[in-house]
């Protein structure tokens, strides 16, 4: 993304830091940010690169422990139902 700033736009560069930013935020989930904002001249240029950003990747790390724990519960419960029928002879 390149923003060009004109005239007494370049006194609020800091309205387009907060734009990109949003941009960024807004398509995190499609991509993720390859170049960090920078200001050259008259132009502010991000760069997006597509692909999954780092942080669904963490939570998908966490998923399987979730699973797991879902996991365990029922192992758990078939282990007290064992139990009952040994207690029941």
């Amino acid at each position: 993304f390149t923003l060009v700033f004109r005239g007494r736009e370049m006194s609020h560069k800091e309205m387009g830091d907060k734009m990109l930013r949003r941009i960024a935020e807004d398509l995190s989930n499609v991509g993720s940010v390859e170049k960090a904002i920078s200001f050259e001249g008259r132009f502010m240029i991000m760069i997006m690169a597509p692909g999954a950003a780092k942080q669904p990747a963490k939570e998908q790390a966490a998923n399987p422990e979730q699973k797991r724990e879902t996991s365990q519960p029922a192992a758990e419960s078939t282990k007290e139902g064992s139990d009952a029928e040994t207690k029941i002879e």
